[in-house]
């Protein structure tokens, strides 16, 4: 079951990774805009950290990331839900609990990264941190133009 989970995240990763890089390097740079070049980097990064066994390191990242992001699109609903007047409970708190959730776990893990040595984890972390304040901080904006 994990194998299938890592197939079709590897298979999101690599399409979304090849989007991403052709519109913004495909028209300064022909070459990595090409988008068989734009496939095989994602996939040579993905072979080097599975060969290497890497990615055991950058795995709670990506799970971390991952429910930061859907805590987040929950959050953009509940606004827009709020926004349009709507009940909004129903996205509210599902995003509440997982943003407590998953900030925490950060919040957890930073020293334990910085200790172990893990300094690119924990750099990570932090931007993870900062960039969901930011958008708690848009969101608080929103909700304070509403009410």
């Amino acid at each position: 079951m994990l194998g299938q989970f890592v197939i079709t995240s590897l298979d999101t990763c690599t399409r979304l990774t090849r989007f991403a890089w052709v519109e913004m390097v495909g028209e300064k740079i022909p070459l990595l805009g090409n988008r068989l070049m734009a496939t095989i980097i994602p996939i040579a990064i993905a072979f080097y950290l599975g060969w290497t066994g890497s990615y055991t390191l950058v795995w709670p990242m990506f799970g971390t990331a991952n429910q930061l992001v859907a805590a987040l699109a929950l959050l953009t609903i509940s606004v827009w839900l709020l926004g349009t007047k709507r009940p909004a409970k129903y996205t509210l708190i599902p995003c509440i609990v997982m943003l407590c959730i998953t900030l925490g776990a950060l919040l957890y893990e930073i020293p334990a990264f910085f200790m172990g040595g893990q300094y690119l984890l924990g750099a990570i972390a932090i931007m993870l941190l900062v960039l969901a304040g930011f958008i708690l901080q848009e969101a608080g904006k929103v909700w304070h133009k509403l009410y």
